[in-house]
């Protein structure tokens, strides 16, 4: 009785000392998927201001992909963008992908267009602005007539 007594002392303590820890491990990577999110949109919008070429961040729930035309106004992102992620698809590029166990509320395509406004389609003709809430409840805004990612 006395040795359950003491382990169950034991567990106690350890979850009192260990849980808040493990809690704050966990929002700090929330904290850094936003962070990735957030600076894969950026570098999306600053990319084709740069390279004057449409380029599309494709926004999924636990990954974010850019791309850019590989002919001027040919509106299609068919050249991956080298990224961070150092691994090779099946065509043997290192695209541009953050991957996490996070997630994004929000799904879908961003077009950045050359001027740096943001729109829902390839063409430009919709411009839109967009709000992408991440799993620990930050939101990223997405400006649409300037692009800027806040």
């Amino acid at each position: 009785m006395v040795e359950l007594i003491v382990v169950m002392i034991l567990v106690g303590i350890m979850s009192a000392v260990f849980l808040p820890k493990m809690s704050t491990a966990i929002g700090q990577q929330d904290r850094a998927w936003h962070d990735s999110v957030q600076s894969a949109l950026r570098f999306a919008q600053k990319t084709a201001v740069s390279r004057r070429r449409l380029t599309c961040a494709i926004v999924e729930a636990q990954r974010v992909r850019i791309s850019t035309d590989k002919v001027y106004q040919s509106y299609a992102c068919d050249l991956a963008i080298r990224g961070p992620e150092q691994r090779q698809d099946a065509d043997g590029f290192f695209p541009f992908v953050f991957t996490s166990r996070g997630r994004t509320t929000w799904t879908g395509t961003l077009f950045f267009q050359p001027d740096g406004r943001v729109t829902t389609d390839a063409i430009g003709t919709v411009v839109a602005s967009t709000d992408i809430t991440v799993q620990n409840g930050d939101t990223i805004h997405v400006f649409g007539e300037t692009g800027y990612v806040e």
